[in-house]
């Protein structure tokens, strides 16, 4: 499975749907939002050319990492990287935006060994009071609580 993106996306070595980034400094939101789907819909065109069609679901997530290993074990130039890089986030992206994400929500981003994981963080203040507190807790010190909740884990901890 050699994918590649589609050649009419590459000029002269660049991806032509990023020169719109840097022909503008500032992109509005619904310019970037645009040249995401672009980049997407590349990235889908591309693939299903392959073979590989990719629809909008969101268990197509699960797939980019062997997508990603065989783009790379045929050494593409280093052009044709960055055009999937880009467009394989751009397709992650907008597979976030329909399934999971909501106006608002954050999204923290970390590699763990060799994936990359996406996680959405949670709204704090939905949070509040959903913890359960002692109470002799519920008017303490919040300085000396989390000392004591430090201390009682490591003697846990130490005790295994």
């Amino acid at each position: 499975m050699p994918m590649m993106l589609r050649e009419d996306c590459v000029v002269n070595g660049e991806v032509s749907d990023l020169d719109r980034f840097r022909k503008h400094a500032d992109p509005t939101d619904a310019e970037t939002a645009e040249t995401m789907l672009g980049l997407a819909e590349a990235f889908r065109a591309g693939a299903a050319e392959e073979g590989e069609p990719f629809g909008w679901e969101s268990t197509e997530a699960s797939r980019l990492d062997d997508v990603c290993d065989a783009f790379l074990a045929n050494r593409p130039p280093a052009d044709y990287r960055r055009s999937m890089i880009m467009s394989i986030g751009a397709y992650l992206g907008e597979l976030l935006v329909r399934h999971r994400l909501h106006e608002g929500d954050r999204v923290v981003f970390r590699v763990e060994g060799s994936h990359a994981v996406l996680a959405r963080t949670p709204d704090l203040l939905e949070l509040a009071g959903s913890v359960p507190v002692s109470e002799d807790q519920r008017d303490g010190d919040w300085q000396e609580i989390r000392d004591q909740t430090r201390r009682a884990r490591a003697a846990r901890l130490n005790q295994r």
